[in-house]
């Protein structure tokens, strides 16, 4: 029995079954004209390796380091003769322990181009300042992706998006709130002479003269527009407003609210008797000062007041009145209020159709999704069947080779055994002198 041929995958589409497309061919870029030069010519530019760049790290850990490179090497250093302080010096420093560390062959120029362009502009101010952001805000997590990408923990997924942030934000992570987040400005001290003095932490002075006309127009007339809307009219004289008086310099400053036309009358009789001795010596004035002789000064007015009781209203009343009110004084007429019903029906309405839309949308996409699911089963089922035809085949070949191999092995015993028996027969017609066929016969019934 011959072995079979071996199977072969199918050339032409299983029914039922996706199609794959042929590969592309690979995109080669045109030639700039150099011809075989530029198959030889040696690369002019490299680029940064991760070894490299976790080198120049290692290196910038080191405290003295990474301020002879940033600045700072010689604050606070006793001056000495061949002190290497420069960042020149900490550049080729940096360049002898690269190229010791990854056998790189850095110059002077390649290392100040390598740091200024790979840390200063691109690493830390980019990459780096970018992650620390979303490092920083709310919400920040592993998501769907990924546990996709195989990213267990915050830290690989924040080496994942910025290569060796740990020891970067180490060396730059305090080197970039250079403006605060808030500032607050300190206000000016008034001392007991009336005059403006220094600020708190600023020591800055002013005369008292530039103060008051800088601000004593402007608190006088906010003072001025809060007692008219309070009262809601002016005074009793109908032309004169609240006047406002100030003591003299020796004296604190004070100013005096409600002073009106009239007999003269103590602000004594205003301070109530719970007043301490130091109010009463700040609010008291002398009778006999001509200055307030035309001047009468009555009590702050307490701002509480009686509710007035209401009688109680049936339900009826008040619903009659309070249509009547809306029909009479509301603002608002029927077409507003209508255009607002109906712009908040069209928002809804709007709202329930996007709803629905996405719904659709998701549905769409989970079914596109269970489709190619489904697709790649049924193609990689298609692969396992094709791979166990194959292999239950070439078990039956091996099985038909076999067989031939015992049945041949048979055929050779037998030949042999008549071999044998063919010489013994001979043999013994030449001994006995009887002829071949008696000593075939003599033989099989065992006589000799």
């Amino acid at each position: 029995m011959a072995p079979k041929s071996t199977l072969q995958p199918p050339t032409e589409p299983l029914p039922g079954f996706p199609t794959m497309k042929p590969p592309s061919p690979l995109k080669r870029k045109r030639s700039k004209g150099h011809g075989r030069k530029s198959a030889t010519k040696a690369p002019t530019r490299t680029f940064t390796t991760p070894g490299e760049f976790a080198a120049m790290i290692n290196w910038l850990e080191i405290a003295s380091n990474f301020k002879i490179v940033v600045g700072g090497a010689a604050k606070d250093a006793k001056m000495k003769s061949g002190q290497l302080l420069k960042k020149v010096d900490g550049l080729k420093q940096l360049m002898n322990h690269v190229n010791a560390t990854c056998c790189s062959g850095w110059d002077a120029k390649t290392v100040k181009n390598r740091y200024d362009g790979w840390i200063t502009r691109h690493v830390t101010p980019v990459v780096y300042k970018k992650t620390k952001k979303e490092a920083q805000a709310t919400g920040f997590g592993l998501t769907n992706n990924d546990e996709e990408k195989e990213i267990r923990t915050i830290e690989e997924k924040l080496e994942c998006m910025c290569p060796q942030y740990v020891r970067l934000d180490r060396l730059f992570g305090e080197r970039f709130n250079v403006k605060p987040l808030a500032t607050t400005e300190v206000g000016i001290v008034v001392d007991k002479d009336g005059e403006k003095g220094k600020e708190v932490d600023g020591e800055v002075e002013e005369d008292a003269e530039s103060c008051e006309n800088s601000e004593s127009d402007e608190g006088a007339e906010d003072v001025e527009d809060s007692g008219d809307e309070e009262n809601g009219e002016n005074s009793e004289d109908g032309n004169e407003d609240t006047e406002f008086e100030s003591c003299d310099e020796d004296q604190d400053e004070v100013v005096l609210v409600g002073a009106t036309r009239g007999t003269v009358r103590g602000v004594k009789e205003a301070i109530t008797p719970q007043a301490t001795q130091d109010e009463a010596e700040l609010f008291s004035v002398d009778k006999n000062d001509s200055e307030y002789n035309d001047y009468e000064y009555d009590p702050i007015p307490s701002p509480t007041r009686k509710k007035r009781q209401v009688p109680p209203k049936s339900k009826a009343t008040k619903s009659t009145l309070s249509k009547a009110k809306l029909s009479a004084k509301s603002p608002i007429s029927d077409t507003q209020i209508k255009a607002s019903i109906t712009a908040s029906s069209s928002s809804s309405s709007k709202k329930m159709d996007f709803s629905t839309a996405f719904n659709y949308a998701q549905a769409a996409k989970n079914e596109i999704l269970q489709k190619a699911i489904s697709e790649k089963a049924a193609v990689k089922h298609e692969k396992l069947r094709f791979e166990e035809t194959k292999w239950r085949e070439e078990r039956d070949d091996k099985k038909a080779v076999l067989a031939l191999k015992s049945e041949q092995q048979k055929k050779e015993l037998e030949m042999t055994e008549k071999r044998q028996f063919f010489d013994m027969a001979m043999a013994l017609s030449k001994e006995a002198g009887i002829s071949f066929g008696d000593a075939a016969k003599a033989i099989r019934d065992g006589l000799f």
